[in-house]
């Protein structure tokens, strides 16, 4: 069973799933749409897209351009997927 709303900041948004995109928080029509699947990078798609639900804009979700080495990524966000992904934190997988 996957979540098909949450309410964040008291704003009730639908959410829908999609394989080929990052994630996309629409603010306008009360959306987020997250990528399907339990690997890290859902992981950080879907704390990312939270996050700009509660309004948290993006300057504060990325590292300066400055401080970011090849192949690194340049999100915040990323740090604390990785961090909550050694902790154990999984998409529970539902069986049909």
């Amino acid at each position: 069973m996957s979540v098909k709303t949450h309410k964040f900041n008291g704003v009730k948004y639908k959410i829908s799933y999609a394989a080929q995109i990052d994630g996309i928080c629409d603010y306008e029509g009360k959306e987020l749409t997250e990528l399907c699947g339990n690997g890290l990078g859902v992981l950080g798609s879907v704390l990312e897209e939270g996050m700009h639900a509660m309004n948290i804009p993006d300057k504060f979700l990325h590292k300066p351009k400055s401080k970011v080495r090849p192949g690194q990524s340049c999100s915040k966000v990323d740090d604390l997927a990785r961090f909550l992904w050694r902790l154990g934190y999984r998409k529970k997988q539902v069986r049909r």
